[in-house]
């Protein structure tokens, strides 16, 4: 199906960092040539997922569902290939643009959230493992990347709520797969908690969102971006999505996640068009 090669190659939720970012420097750095930077971090999402897929898979294939494990069979080294010499063609073409020489920290800062997120020199596994860092390692990664001026605490913590809320659904995912291999929060708290959690989590991210933006700064992209969170709570509510996550076929459940919740990141391309 399409919508598999989309998630699987990591196109979509590429998409989805791309717009989010895009988002957050239209609404709060309006003057900025923000597009270079947005398209990049776009870019480095798919390498850098594609990177971590890459080491699960090394070091513990079995870590995968076996809907992507086939997928990265087939199609993983020329994934890996693709993903980087986009990445490095990208960086190479647009380097006066990006200003990278003066985003060392924030770069460097992330290339080490994601590595450490996969593995942890000396060991198999990655901070990952660990319940209380896998979903705050991810969504501090995430609003890293996302917000533009990291002293608006305000924008970061809203960025932050939307990435913890929307992991912890793809946690519950895959209780199956992580049971005897890394500890989750859904596998401390419960699957029905954990997705409450989710819940409180994506609202708080638009209450948050809006109690930072100035309303002449709204427009039809801020609330766009304001519904985000609630959208999600939305869809994660539904007691559809809760059977689907824990009961469905691996398809249905990859679908969900994959396609529909990482979808939500994707609104702002509406506001765009």
């Amino acid at each position: 199906m399409a919508w598999r090669g989309l998630s699987f190659s990591h196109v979509w939720i590429a998409g989805g960092a791309g717009w989010t970012a895009w988002a957050s420097w239209k609404l709060f750095s309006p003057g900025a040539d923000a597009l270079p930077w947005c398209l990049w971090i776009a870019v480095s999402t798919g390498l850098g997922y594609t990177v971590q897929r890459a080491i699960k898979h090394r070091f513990d294939p079995s870590s995968l569902p076996p809907m992507r494990r086939e997928f990265w069979r087939r199609y993983g080294t020329a994934m890996a290939a693709g993903w980087t010499a986009l990445w490095a063609a990208f960086t190479a073409g647009f380097w006066d643009a990006l200003d990278i020489q003066s985003r060392v920290a924030l770069v460097s800062a992330l290339a080490v959230l994601g590595i450490l997120y996969a593995v942890v020199p000396g060991t198999r596994r990655g901070l990952r493992a660990h319940p209380a860092l896998k979903i705050p390692l991810i969504a501090t990664a995430w609003a890293l990347a996302t917000t533009p001026d990291l002293a608006d605490v305000g924008l970061f913590a809203s960025r932050w709520l939307l990435i913890a809320g929307l992991t912890l659904p793809f946690d519950v995912r895959d209780l199956a797969v992580d049971l005897s291999r890394i500890r989750t929060v859904p596998m401390v708290w419960g699957a029905r908690n954990s997705l409450r959690l989710s819940v409180t989590l994506l609202v708080a991210s638009s209450l948050c969102f809006w109690a930072h933006l100035p309303p002449q700064q709204a427009g039809f992209t801020g609330l766009v971006v304001g519904a985000q969170g609630l959208l999600a709570a939305g869809i994660v509510a539904l007691p559809w999505t809760a059977t689907s996550l824990q009961f469905g076929s691996e398809s249905e459940r990859e679908w969900t996640t994959g396609l529909v919740l990482d979808g939500v990141l994707w609104l702002p391309l509406f506001t765009a068009l």
